[in-house]
């Protein structure tokens, strides 16, 4: 009994850490973003379509998602939104990779 309810708790701080994680990628980029806007006086919505701004972002949301989906405290069709929802930020994440290495190439 003791060692179901440990596990119990590590699955719980893993999930939990898992979109604590997420929200500092995605604080990351919109920082350093901001950082490098200021430098090059260049305006905010310039950034915000860039695959080095979309890929960190989708990523997060990605992460977050699933974290939210695995939470067992959920009902089912919140796990299920939460997980169509991944799915969805997974893809912008893997157009915002596939963006991010085409741009890599032509230079």
């Amino acid at each position: 009994m003791v060692f179901r309810t440990m596990s119990t708790g590590w699955y719980v701080i893993g999930v939990h850490g898992l979109w604590v994680i997420a929200l500092a990628i995605i604080v990351a980029a919109v920082g350093w973003h901001d950082w490098r806007r200021d430098e090059l006086g260049r305006p905010r919505s310039r950034y915000l379509g860039l695959a080095s701004f979309q890929l960190p972002l989708n990523l997060g949301l990605l992460l977050i998602a699933l974290s939210f989906a695995l939470m067992t405290t959920s009902a089912w069709w919140e796990r299920t939104i939460w997980a169509a929802l991944g799915v969805f930020f997974g893809r912008g994440a893997f157009a915002a990779g596939q963006s991010w290495r085409r741009d890599d190439r032509r230079t």
